[in-house]
């Protein structure tokens, strides 16, 4: 792709959360070569963050501007109020559906919590309405783009993330609504859905029923996600709203029991 600035500048800075996760850290680079003001938010030690804004100011026209999960504990009020102060308007706002639950977490029903239940959609879910009003509210006007990210579909089975697939789940109807509700405020909101299960600063990516040696050939770029996102907020795909675009190089389609029982009998 061509490093000319087809996300401009003065149309405002785009907010990467999570930026201090692989696919934040991509999504940013892929904005940065093409001319964006960019905020990050999340938990940075040190030498990421410095090792971050070499990376950013080398790729872009600008430094970015951190804003450390410390400072962001007033929540998306706090966020706003800071970004305003600093920056001005947010033109996209890539948002990042975390799971809470892992492997290790739940065994059978008897691990199911309702708890971690309502946490696991309020995690994921929720910052998608509470960061879009807020930008409204702090900073005059909604962002142009939102875009939620996701990973776990919920007609596919990964061992131990139940409530992170159901949250997931929400989190893309959620996407479907929120773009009916905006679309006279001239909103794109859509969501990128790849197989990468993302937990804090670690990235795995599975497909169901492959080997632990085949895993590796199963991990999804993390520039075919951050190319997606970026390709959403440019303006060429403004007639897409309320779509869960599916990254996955066709992956999806492959069920995995068959490509084993294929392979077996093949020798």
């Amino acid at each position: 792709m061509s490093s000319a600035p087809f996300v401009a500048d003065d149309r405002g800075a785009v907010l990467v959360m999570d930026g201090a996760t692989a696919v934040g850290r991509a999504t940013a680079e892929a904005f940065a070569r093409h001319g964006a003001r960019l905020v990050l938010s999340g938990k940075f030690d040190r030498a990421e963050r410095a090792a971050m804004e070499r990376r950013l100011g080398e790729l872009g026209p600008s430094q970015p501007l951190f804003i450390d999960a410390d400072e962001d504990q007033g929540g998306p009020d706090a966020l706003f109020t800071a970004i305003g102060a600093r920056c001005g308007p947010v033109y996209a706002v890539i948002g990042s559906a975390l799971p809470v639950s892992t492997p290790a977490e739940i065994h059978t029903i008897e691990d199911y919590d309702e708890g971690a239940f309502v946490a696991a959609l309020r995690a994921a879910a929720w910052p998608l309405v509470d960061y879009t009003r807020a930008a409204k509210r702090h900073l005059g006007c909604y962002p142009r783009y939102v875009v939620a990210l996701t990973s776990q579909p919920s007609d596919r089975f990964t061992p131990g993330h139940d409530f992170a697939a159901c949250a997931e789940a929400a989190t893309e109807t959620l996407v479907r609504y929120l773009a009916y509700r905006l679309r006279d405020e001239g909103v794109r909101v859509n969501a990128v859905r790849s197989q990468i299960v993302r937990a804090g600063r670690q990235t795995v990516g599975t497909v169901a029923g492959i080997g632990q040696s085949e895993q590796a050939t199963a991990t999804r770029p993390m520039q075919d996600v951050a190319n997606a996102v970026l390709a959403l907020c440019s303006g060429m795909f403004d007639g897409m709203t309320g779509q869960v675009l599916t990254v996955d190089r066709g992956d999806g389609f492959v069920d995995g029991i068959s490509l084993a029982f294929e392979r077996e009998a093949s020798g």
